[in-house]
């Protein structure tokens, strides 16, 4: 018996190591891999001129390869150590098309084989985009000519992207501000055997909670601190891109944000420095807020912050914070300062005050803010601006209207509404790159304009407003008609009333048309609706990607549980299905119809004329086969929306919307 055990047991072994030796990766089947293999539509981004848009070809599933690469988990960021890229996620493009808006001509733009691109950044003038390119030695520099379609790597320079900035145009538009690899910079430096010293943590001193971070990715030891300024130390340059001239500025460090002054004379540099946390990110590292001259130089200290190790839960630090260039001036800077000690749970009548400071003249306070101040829109043609606060325990927000060049007026209070207001949220202000490249509200007269999802009982219904600067009353320009889903993206000609949409329908994929507003409002308009009426146009006609799935039903199925419980689900079923009296098989777990986490009736926040999602999700296997599958709605951000104060040069036209309140249009 013995014997006969033993023999199984080595059987056993002998065939189990077999099958780890002839383990491969499987496909799903045929059905499945049409759907998972469909071609995805490419990303537009659109021309500051709004005459062009850059069609770029994306990859939807990266390969194996592309995630077994190495990545060191340094202060809170994730570097490619071959590549010095970042690894947080992995989304690139792989070619480009330009396409214009007048005639829909199309000028394929003609990379090396292999390229892996990361988003264009267009230009103010909209003649060039430049965007980077992940190589197998590092992250090179590019541009492409709108004109001609013509692409051309800058130099024999290696972009820095590890901490963000990678790149930007200057207010001249046609050089631009790099943070660049050292030329010298030399091998990464080894771990030693041992340490040289004891690791010492210390909690002591410690009076409030205080927010937490994965351990994973914080820096473990001394040699993680060597291997963070080894990978995040760059070089700030000028990269004249007519010639291909590289002018370095100032010493190697260790750059956070920077940003050139809307005038083109001044840098704005955030310079980090030792010593290192073990506990926080790098964001919370001690830095130097600088002004630079366009040539290098030091101009001024703005600020010598300090570790930011204990920082309240959803507190900020103390001391200024959020620096950045107002828009509408050529050199002036602006911060937020806490006034409670940055605790939230402190008791203080106002929380912050906003500082403003032109750089040959003395700061001043532009306002204080009863709640966080959250972020600032400066609206183009004067010193008008939307300053945004947010108050943590009630989770709501105010948005005051205040003019920086007129220091006696008082704040006009615009919005004020709870954070999680869907029905009755009067939508984002559309801003537009400016000719120095800085961003703004965008402004027609007296009127700026917002534009949002529209929830309704009946699902989203997005719409485009403007809004009376003086009266604060707003006009509904367009609202997206019932039984298909259209959003407004970019204006194209605000004083022709000819803007962009992206439109889908249960039977037709998502496309961009150009809208044009009649001259005059309707008579008659229905409150909540559209007072103009507008035309369309296609811009893009891309085809349906996977036209097997627009077959899909939904049906609800009732069925018991146990002796009396009673459960529903809304199974989605294609064409094939089998009948509900055969029985599905299990997908999911059930969805109760009673259960306390379901949304309250009439609180639909459904797209009810959005086409059926072509990416394929968990359940396309059983979507194929023509059995039941459980739908997810497309990902619509619905918590606080918190605004970015330093908007990217480059905006694609989105298929969801950022989780931002500072929701610009592209245009």
């Amino acid at each position: 018996m013995r014997r006969r055990a033993s023999v199984a047991w080595v059987l056993s072994v002998v065939f189990a190591g077999a099958a780890v030796a002839q383990a491969k990766y499987e496909k799903p089947s045929k059905e499945v891999l049409e759907v998972l293999h469909a071609p995805q539509a490419p990303t537009p981004f659109l021309s500051p001129a709004r005459d062009t848009l850059a069609l770029a070809q994306p990859v939807r599933y990266p390969p194996i390869s592309d995630l077994a690469e190495p990545m060191f988990r340094l202060a809170g960021v994730r570097i490619n150590p071959r590549t010095n890229a970042e690894r947080s996620y992995t989304r690139y493009w792989v070619g480009m098309t330009l396409k214009r808006i007048a005639d829909g001509a199309e000028t394929p733009v003609a990379f090396p084989a292999g390229v892996r691109l990361g988003a264009p950044r267009w230009n103010a003038r909209g003649t060039l985009l430049a965007l980077a390119n992940e190589a197998a030695d590092g992250v090179e520099l590019w541009v492409v000519e709108a004109a001609t379609g013509k692409a051309r790597r800058l130099g024999d320079i290696h972009v820095n992207p590890a901490l963000g900035s990678a790149f930007q145009w200057m207010p001249d538009q046609e050089t631009l501000l790099a943070k660049l690899v050292p030329s010298d910079r030399g091998a990464p430096p080894e771990a030693p055997l041992a340490p040289a010293g004891p690791k010492i943590q210390e909690s002591s001193g410690t009076t409030v909670a205080s927010s937490t971070y994965e351990a994973r990715d914080l820096l473990r030891n001394s040699s993680d601190a060597d291997l963070f300024d080894h990978y995040t130390t760059s070089r700030l340059a000028l990269v004249h891109v007519p010639s291909g001239r590289v002018t370095p500025l100032g010493a190697a460090a260790v750059f956070g944000a920077v940003s050139p002054s809307p005038g083109g004379q001044h840098l704005l540099v955030e310079r980090l420095h030792r010593p290192y946390s073990y506990q926080r990110a790098w964001y919370r590292f001690p830095k130097e807020v600088e002004v630079w001259t366009v040539g290098g130089e030091k101009l001024e200290t703005l600020a010598s912050l300090p570790l930011a190790e204990q920082v309240p839960i959803r507190g900020v630090p103390s001391g200024p914070r959020e620096h950045q260039w107002r828009a509408t001036s050529p050199s002036t800077v602006l911060w937020a300062e806490a006034l409670d000690g940055g605790d939230p749970r402190a008791k203080a009548e106002k929380r912050d005050r906003v500082m403003i400071k032109p750089l040959d003249g003395p700061a001043r306070e532009l306002m204080q803010t009863e709640y966080r101040f959250s972020g600032v829109q400066w609206i183009e043609g004067g010193g008008q601006a939307l300053v945004s606060q947010y108050e943590v325990d009630r989770i709501w927000t105010r948005t005051y209207l205040v003019d920086a060049d007129v220091p006696t007026a008082a704040p006009r209070l615009v919005w004020d509404m709870s954070a999680d207001e869907r029905y009755k949220h009067p939508g984002w202000p559309v801003s537009r790159m400016l000719p120095s490249g800085a961003w703004a509200v965008l402004r027609q007269g007296d009127f700026v304009y917002l534009d949002g999802m529209g929830a309704s009982p009946e699902g989203d219904r997005p719409f485009l407003d403007r809004l009376n600067l003086r009266t604060l009353a707003a006009q509904r320009l367009f609202r997206c008609e019932r039984g298909v889903y259209e959003e407004s993206v970019a204006w194209v000609g605000p004083a022709a009333g000819t803007f962009i949409t992206r439109r889908e329908s249960p039977k037709d994929p998502p496309n961009f048309f150009l809208r044009a507003l009649a001259k005059k409002p309707a008579k008659g308009a229905v409150a909540g609706e559209a007072a103009w009426t507008s035309s369309l146009r296609p811009i893009t006609q891309f085809p349906d990607p996977a036209p097997q799935v627009r077959g899909i039903t939904k049906r609800l199925v009732t069925y018991t549980r146990g002796p009396t419980a009673s459960r529903s689900r809304s199974p989605s079923t294609c064409p094939r299905a089998t009948s509900p009296a055969r029985g599905f098989p299990p997908c999911s777990g059930p969805t109760p119809s009673s259960s306390p986490r379901g949304r309250p009736p009439g609180r639909s926040r459904a797209r009810p004329g959005a086409s059926p999602p072509s990416r394929a999700r968990r359940s396309s296997s059983s979507r194929s086969r023509g059995t039941p599958c459980w739908t997810t709605r497309p990902c619509r951000s619905s918590g606080p929306r918190r605004p970015s104060t330093t908007p990217s040069s480059s905006r694609s036209l989105p298929t969801r919307r950022p989780p931002s309140t500072r929701r610009s249009s592209w245009a």
